[in-house]
């Protein structure tokens, strides 16, 4: 068997299994080369419920990492159950669920895996099915998640398109959750309340969107661990997620991404001054920050660069590279004119610019400001037209 090619000992082992039952199908080393070689054994993957069976009971008290996609309710609803049993140990678990409607085996499915999991690290869950409508009847809460004894969970992503209220027990404590995403969580508050219970998170992706009335403001949560924040909003009135923003301190924030859609139209800039309080709260050490369809005026974005004194890399929309913001960014030695944002290095256009000229004109005026100096300093320009264009220290 050994003078046979690959090629060949394929097409063998194709017939072989093909017609076999895969509970007495066995593959000695000889073959394994083979295997790896064989496109059309891992073109389709089909576990059914003996053979399921088979294959996680093999692993014993090990504990059991899974990626699965529930699509065939009608069809999967006895495996799953099978497969998701409380006596289970689970290490990692990523579901992707298609529900256009509540489905009670997908919540059997997240008691089982997360009510008592000594074992689970990561626990992700996409639902899918609902499309979403500028109805708000879609957003009302649809589904609690409740989680338990998990001392060692520290990813967790939570990704319907509906609203969804996460319960953490009262009993038990979150420190180790490190990595947290939460799409449309059921409300500003209770989203705080999570973060509340999660107070060594270090990377936060949430999607909010406007509440109204506002909550109340007595505590403002502080997350010392946070470096990571990607908030994303929607807004269809006056009111919007700024008071998010106003519950936190971030001191260690390093990098953050704030994008806002609308479901109405206006392009007026507003004042929002919710993210310049926040930056005055936490005078975090900011590295990398992301606007994009903020809307808020010139002399508002100016006052947060004030307190951003770290910053390496900005990138954003026509707001954030308005005239006023790049005069601001602007130095000069005549006259004497030292620019906000010092350290900065890279800068991402991301749609067309409000202003070009003003935005060439300050990347000119920083880069014949560190020749002069001869600090060998390089600024990268990243646009739709440019990818990576460096000015050059010498021309």
């Amino acid at each position: 068997m050994s003078s046979l090619p690959n090629e060949i000992l394929s097409h063998i082992f194709e017939i072989c299994f093909l017609n076999q039952d895969t509970q007495n199908l066995g593959c000695i080393r000889p073959w394994r080369d083979c295997a790896l070689s064989t496109r059309l054994l891992w073109s389709k993957l089909s576990v059914g419920l003996m053979a399921g069976n088979s294959w996680l009971d093999r692993a014993g008290q090990i504990p059991l990492s899974i990626d699965l996609y529930y699509g065939e309710p009608e069809f999967d609803h006895e495996a799953l159950e099978d497969v998701f049993t409380p006596s289970r140990n689970w290490k990692a678990v990523s579901l992707e669920v298609y529900e256009p409607t509540y489905n009670p085996c997908v919540q059997e499915i997240l008691e089982a895996v997360l009510i008592h999991a000594p074992m689970l690290e990561s626990f992700s869950i996409r639902l899918t099915g609902i499309v979403p409508s500028e109805s708000r009847t879609l957003l009302v809460p649809t589904r609690t998640i409740e989680i338990g004894f998990t001392p060692r969970l520290s990813t967790i992503s939570v990704h319907p398109s509906y609203r969804f209220r996460l319960s953490l027990s009262n009993v038990h404590v979150y420190g180790n959750i490190r990595d947290l995403t939460l799409r449309w969580p059921k409300s500003i508050s209770h989203c705080l309340h999570i973060l509340e219970r999660c107070p060594n998170v270090e990377v936060l992706r949430i999607s909010l969107t406007e509440e109204q009335p506002p909550p109340p403001r007595t505590v403002v949560l502080t997350l010392k661990k946070l470096h990571t924040l990607n908030l994303c909003g929607y807004v269809d009135g006056a009111k919007d997620f700024g008071d998010f923003l106003d519950g936190l301190t971030t001191p260690s924030l390093a990098e953050l991404t704030i994008q806002v859609g609308m479901t109405f139209k206006s392009t007026s800039p507003r004042h929002w001054p919710n993210l310049f309080q926040l930056l005055v709260r936490s005078q975090p050490p900011l590295k990398t920050l992301t606007l994009m369809g903020t809307h808020m005026t010139a002399n508002t974005i100016v006052d947060c660069l004030r307190n951003t004194p770290q910053l390496t890399v900005i990138s954003g929309d026509k707001e954030l590279f308005s005239p006023i913001v790049m005069d601001a960014l602007t130095p000069s030695l005549q006259p004497l004119k030292v620019a906000l944002c010092p350290m900065l290095r890279v800068i991402g256009v991301k749609g067309e610019p409000a202003s070009l000229p003003a935005l060439t004109w300050m990347i000119y005026s920083r880069w014949k400001l560190s020749k002069q100096k001869l600090s060998g300093e390089i600024y990268e320009v990243q646009s739709p037209a440019v990818d990576d264009h460096q000015v050059p220290r010498r021309m």
